[in-house]
């Protein structure tokens, strides 16, 4: 920020005095933050990929007790 203004500042000093000043910037400030987003997403993406391994686990589980009920129940019947 300071350098910006320095820089400003010196154009003001030495230019003319109804000179234009347009700033022109590629936002290389932002790249931590765009970092930091990108690592946040990372964390996101693999917080969901776990929820859905756990959400799958429960549905395999859930479908080995549907199959064991049934053979119980065959086992039974023919018992």
């Amino acid at each position: 920020m300071f350098m910006w203004w320095c820089r400003c500042t010196q154009i003001k000093t030495y230019s003319w005095d109804n000179a234009q000043v347009i700033l022109v910037g590629n936002k290389s400030d932002l790249e931590r933050e765009i970092v930091l987003e990108r690592e946040r997403d990372l964390e996101r993406e693999s917080d969901l990929e776990r929820e859905r391994d756990l959400e799958h686990e429960r549905v395999l589980e859930h479908e080995r007790d549907l199959q064991r009920e049934m053979v119980l129940e065959r086992e039974s019947v023919f018992a």
